[in-house]
């Protein structure tokens, strides 16, 4: 796997696991980085139907050995995701370790309540009870 860090290889790896599950309806919001900023910023990278629960889900990759930067979490992003929860949506930003090929499955509270606290970074050992393996399965722990 490249270690550069452009997102590409970690939504690509979601983008195989959820188009083979059957009973799951996704869509791919427009990238605006992509765009060029020619479209507004979209509330996260993918949003997820399975048994009648919505789901936000935003995709982030790092390298950063000590701590999962803030910065690339624009706060529009947390407006949306209260917004969305507000309406019963689930949220959930899946953090993708790109040197340890390691995956944390972090709620959206987690990263709402670092930003209330006006955090820039979660060190890894507050994000470690969020690792999993890359699997389907993934959801259920945070419904």
């Amino acid at each position: 796997m490249s270690l550069k860090n452009d997102g590409k290889a970690s939504e690509k790896l979601f983008d195989g696991l959820y188009k083979v599950k059957p009973g799951i309806a996704w869509y791919q919001f427009v990238d605006t980085y992509r765009a060029r900023s020619f479209v507004p910023d979209q509330p996260a990278d993918r949003l997820l139907i399975y048994e009648g629960q919505a789901w936000l889900v935003e995709i982030k990759s790092t390298n950063d050995l000590a701590r999962f930067p803030l910065k690339n979490i624009k706060k529009k992003q947390v407006g949306h995701g209260r917004y969305w929860r507000q309406a019963g949506a689930k949220e959930v930003f899946i953090i993708h370790h790109l040197i340890w090929n390691k995956f944390y499955f972090v709620p959206f509270a987690v990263i709402d309540q670092a930003f209330k606290e006006k955090r820039s970074s979660i060190k890894w050992d507050e994000l470690a009870v969020w690792e999993e393996p890359f699997t389907f399965e993934f959801y259920r722990r945070l419904v």
